[in-house]
Formats: C-alpha cells, structure tokens, sequence
C-alpha cells in the first residue's frame, strides 16, 4: 500500500510540476495566500529579503523564505508571536511535550511571550499549490496554540 501511494504521489508531482506553475518564492505566494478564505497577505521587504505577513481572522502570521534563488526558495518558515500573562515557561514546555509540528520557545519579560515556529522545505521545482497542507496543518495548529496560551477562547460548536 505505501508504494503504491508513493508512485501515486510521485506522478501527481511530474503532472504537475509540468503545469507551468509558480515556483515557491514571495512573490507567487501573495496570490496563493489570497487565494484561502479569511487571509490578507502583505508582502514586506527589507533590502533584499522578503517575508510575508498574513492577517488570517484574528491572528497574524508571518511567513519567512530562505535560501532563495531564481529557481525558488530552499525553505519556509511559519512563524507568529503572543504575548499575555498567561504564558509561562511550563506553558510552552507542556505544548512542546505533548504537540508535534509547531514548536514554541518561551521568551521571559515583564509578561510572558512565546513564539511558535514551522518548518517546511518545499519539494524542487513543484508548484506552490503542493503546500496547501503545510499550510492547513500551521493554521490549525496555531489557533490550538493560541487557545493553550489563553490568547483566545477556542470556537464552541453551535447548539442544535
């Protein structure tokens, strides 16, 4: 079964790949972030890098891009920060213990700050399309972050 999985998936790629599609650097990235509901993309750039920060519903992101070349970029990074009183070294430890995926690192202060991080590297040459559970994966992992730091209560589902 796994085999047959990686050759379905590996002919998906080569199909697509063809496709003529955009490569994974900012600029293709504004028009595929716009493109998911309830996401503003605003391309910022300082001197030559460019990072991109997304207002996703209540949240606000920030997309980094490394090692970027005329072919793509050789990585990504889903970053966002929080801060409030409620965030402690033990906070971020029990997400980090207990989630995989997003990691958190706790920063010290007057009140508690934690930045939580995600890590992609993108496949050659396909289309930013092939990103789309990267992306599915950081969001929702980063409103279940946000409720474990009290930044919001989670959505309660509607009574029938």
């Amino acid at each position: 079964m796994l085999m047959f999985r990686l050759a379905a998936a590996a002919a998906v790629f080569v199909l697509s790949a063809g496709a003529g599609s955009a490569q994974v650097t900012p600029q293709a990235a504004m028009p595929w972030l716009t493109a998911h509901q309830g996401m503003t993309p605003e391309l910022v750039t300082e001197g030559e890098d460019a990072f991109i920060r997304v207002q996703d519903e209540s949240l606000t992101w920030l997309l980094f891009f490394y090692g970027c070349e005329s072919a793509g970029c050789d990585s990504l990074q889903f970053g966002a920060g929080f801060t409030n009183d409620s965030i402690t070294q033990d906070s971020v430890n029990t997400w980090n213990r207990d989630r995989r995926f997003l990691k958190a690192y706790f920063e010290a202060g007057d009140e508690g700050s934690a930045i939580v991080q995600y890590d992609v590297v993108p496949t050659t040459g396909a289309p930013i399309g092939h990103l789309d559970d990267h992306l599915e994966l950081w969001r929702a992992a980063l409103v279940d972050f946000a409720a474990h730091v009290a930044y919001f209560e989670p959505a309660q589902p509607a009574a029938e």
